[in-house]
């Protein structure tokens, strides 16, 4: 599909329900339970939309496309273009401040419309999942506006940059959209709190679900999922990943893939990543069949 900003190509993936038999599939480097291009189950499903971490591909989260489809949903996800592991041209500058809220958009539309699967879609009840650059995503598609003038305030004095972190480049005339169609959102260890405040996510007012990695060793503690559940009026759903780092969020890694990316393929002494992805998914699943029906009541009585 084309990209909304420069209409380049967008690539992703998208799961759905079906009654053909699975096979096992080779995605990147992982392994996937489907059957290729097979016909869509009968009936009518929520539709969540995922949005990955900074430098990453949707592939690296398979097992919640997996999961949540086995669940019931149908599930699409795209490599935000400028900021995946091809290209990160983009992953300090306005390509992940504030594009990838229109390829949100811009993916909603396509699924919506593809010939295959539009009738397969609840559009009342589209939901969006996203880890670190991809929970701040899923934030500003439910309608948060950053104050990109925090780089040079909260950022700066409480997120410690230092000198081996590049600085942030925004163009003050270039600004998120929010989705009105989006009834729900699940933040996997969301990136950039330091950008927000209570006013800042006021406009939100659809259910929200955090996750924190209790151990996150890639975002600072304070401004993590506990401080974005902090700036509500209402203090949404916070769980709490524990024993757990940043990269908990992606897929178990093969081992020769463990050998060659320990950073992201290794887990605190006493976690088994299949376990915690099993238990997420029950979690996931249950929130999102909860609150797209109450999220969709609630923006009725909101007028949208």
């Amino acid at each position: 599909m084309p990209d909304p900003v420069n209409g380049a190509a967008m690539v992703g993936i998208i799961t759905y329900p079906t009654t053909a038999l699975a096979s096992s599939l080779t995605v990147g480097r992982f392994r996937l339970a489907a059957a290729e291009d097979a016909s869509p189950a009968a009936g009518k499903f929520p539709l969540v939309i995922f949005s990955h971490g900074t430098g990453g591909q949707p592939e690296l989260y398979l097992w919640l496309f997996e999961g949540l489809t086995a669940k019931g949903f149908v599930v699409a996800g795209l490599a935000h273009p400028k900021d995946n592991s091809k290209d990160r041209s983009g992953s300090f500058g306005d390509a992940l401040l504030v594009d990838r809220a229109r390829h949100i958009s811009a993916l909603i539309d396509d699924v919506e419309h593809d010939a295959g699967l539009s009738e397969t879609i609840d559009g009342e009840k589209i939901g969006v999942v996203g880890h670190s650059a991809g929970g701040y995503t899923a934030i500003l598609s439910a309608g948060a506006m950053p104050d990109f003038s925090q780089f040079k305030g909260r950022c700066r004095e409480d997120a410690q940059p230092g000198p081996d972190r590049p600085s942030f480049a925004h163009n003050p005339s270039s600004l998120p959209v929010p989705d009105r169609r989006v009834r729900a959102v699940a933040a996997m260890a969301p990136a950039l709190g330091c950008l927000f405040d209570r006013d800042n996510l006021s406009a939100i007012h659809v259910p929200i679900r955090f996750y924190q990695a209790d151990n996150d060793e890639v975002l600072q503690p304070g401004f993590n999922g506990a401080y974005f559940a902090s700036q509500f009026v209402q203090p949404p759903d916070l769980v709490h990943v524990a024993n757990a780092g940043h990269f908990i969020f992606l897929n178990t890694c093969p081992f020769i893939m463990s050998l060659l990316a320990r950073e992201i393929c290794f887990d605190p002494r006493g976690t088994n990543r299949d376990d915690v992805h099993h238990r997420l998914i029950e979690d996931i699943a249950l929130f999102f069949r909860h609150a797209l029906d109450s999220g969709l009541h609630q923006n009725r009585d909101d007028g949208q």
